[in-house]
């Protein structure tokens, strides 16, 4: 018997659109064929990186074929046509990447997917506070995430598409195709596509991955031909453009406001080799609430004051236009107002 072997979502997807009804068993997934056998068919199916894996897909083929009065190869034959689409990140060198590159990207996927389906799930929102239950449901049944070595190392998701894991009533189609072309479309243009969480784990992975990559993506013709784009890279403009469209999605969301601030410097380091700017947290003391750490660049002059009086313990008192992204608060165009430590 020649076939390749069918991931677990993939046989997973199959079974449930062919009536078979699904069973947790801890991490094996049991499955009973739909017949009015008085002693129905029952298989297993345990996770993808158990070792005997291949062993028991083999059987869950030979039962499916004798549930439904075909051969293991037929059944096979059509497992590898079936409605499966992926999403991946192929490195371009011909070394391996680092373990540690790896050890990154995987979960960095993993969020991918999340927020895609976040998206997908209800309305979507240009920040992913709570991502909704439903999507994470979909990312741990639906998704497979694994290696491959076609060409040049790289790491796969594999989604379905077939309306058996469809979870938004009316759509146009089911939720793996609309999360793909979420993920496509953002790489080209992320406005209307990417939420703020969406361009901020494209940028991380652009920023530590050092090897050469580029994202692709795989449509199954179960659904018609598809003509737009299957691969992506995140060049230095598209960079730029995923900046420019975080700054926006933080501007809108952040309740700007002009204030003055002053604290103890918590960290404070230059940007670069040429002294120009340097990035500080001061941590501000508001009356009658806690300390917040506040994050600013300051030019070359005041950060040399600025480095002093965090070596003497001195508190700086700096004004500027404080926003508040995501779990952090930022002061824009930061001016000294004083250094001392004494009251404002």
């Amino acid at each position: 018997m020649n076939y390749s072997v069918p991931s677990r979502s993939r046989l997973n997807q199959y079974l449930l659109n062919r009536g078979w009804t699904r069973e947790e068993r801890s991490d094996v997934w049991v499955y009973t064929e739909p017949g009015d056998h008085t002693q129905p068919f029952r298989l297993r199916v345990p996770p993808s990186e158990s070792l005997d894996f291949e062993r028991l897909v083999f059987l869950a083929l030979q039962t499916i074929g004798a549930a439904e009065g075909r051969s293991a190869d037929e059944v096979a034959a059509e497992l590898s046509e079936w409605a499966s689409e992926s999403f991946g990140l192929r490195f371009l060198n011909e070394r391996n990447p680092s373990l540690d590159e790896v050890a990154f990207a995987i979960p960095k996927l993993r969020q991918l997917m999340l927020y895609s389906a976040a998206a997908e799930i209800g309305q979507f929102d240009s920040i992913v506070r709570n991502v909704p239950l439903e999507a994470t449901k979909f990312v741990k049944d639906f998704c497979e995430f694994g290696h491959t070595r076609k060409e040049s190392f790289g790491i796969r998701v594999e989604i379905p598409v077939d309306p058996q894991t469809q979870l938004v009533e009316g759509g146009a189609s089911p939720i793996g195709r609309r999360l793909l072309l979420r993920l496509m479309g953002g790489l080209h243009k992320p406005e209307g596509y990417f939420s703020l969480n969406l361009a901020r784990v494209f940028m991380e992975l652009t920023e530590n991955l050092h090897a050469a990559h580029e994202y692709n993506a795989s449509f199954s013709s179960f659904y018609g031909t598809y003509e737009g784009p299957t691969r992506g890279k995140v060049t230095a403009d598209i960079y730029q453009s995923l900046a420019i469209h975080c700054d926006k999605i933080v501007r809108d969301h952040a309740g700007a406001r002009e204030q003055v601030i002053k604290g103890r410097v918590k960290s404070i380091a230059w940007q670069d080799d040429f002294r120009t700017a340097a990035d500080a947290t001061i941590l501000w003391k508001r009356r009658g609430t806690h300390t917040l750490s506040v994050k600013m660049v300051l030019d070359r002059e005041t950060a040399l004051k600025a480095f002093d009086y965090a070596r003497d313990g001195l508190d700086l008192a700096v004004a500027g236009t404080l926003i508040r992204p995501v779990r952090q608060h930022i002061l824009e165009n930061p001016i000294v107002v004083e250094f001392g430590d004494h009251d404002l």
